[in-house]
């Protein structure tokens, strides 16, 4: 099985945020959310949680949506805000899905809150 390249646009700002072909070395064997997990491990995110869903939920929510990367598509993108390689992404990429990301701190505190309450 050979690795397969994801790019990961920002839901926030929608910008490319990570390009597996150049994610701390060459693309890996890798689900899109341990694809996720190692970028945001690559810039110190800290501890989080990932959900990932196979449509575009069309929110505000913190996450990132997951393209699957093919030939058409120049490696690695370098820079993210450059809206000719976003539209590139967006057309020409397969759009796996969104994965919701959340620091696993809020969750547990949100948890806590919940017991507390009852």
């Amino acid at each position: 099985m050979s690795a397969t390249r994801y790019i990961l646009i920002d839901n926030c700002s929608g910008y490319i945020f990570a390009d597996t072909a150049d994610l701390n070395g060459p693309p890996r064997d890798e689900s899109p959310l341990e694809a996720v997990a190692r970028f945001e491990d690559s810039i110190g995110a800290g501890s989080r949680s990932y959900h990932m869903i196979s449509f575009n939920p069309h929110s505000t929510a913190d996450g990132y949506h997951v393209y699957r990367s093919d030939a058409t598509v120049p490696a690695p993108c370098d820079n993210g805000q450059d809206n000719a390689a976003i539209e590139a992404v967006q057309q020409h990429c397969q759009y796996l899905g969104f994965v919701y990301t959340a620091n696993t701190a809020e969750i547990d505190s949100d948890s806590d809150e919940e017991e507390e309450e009852v």
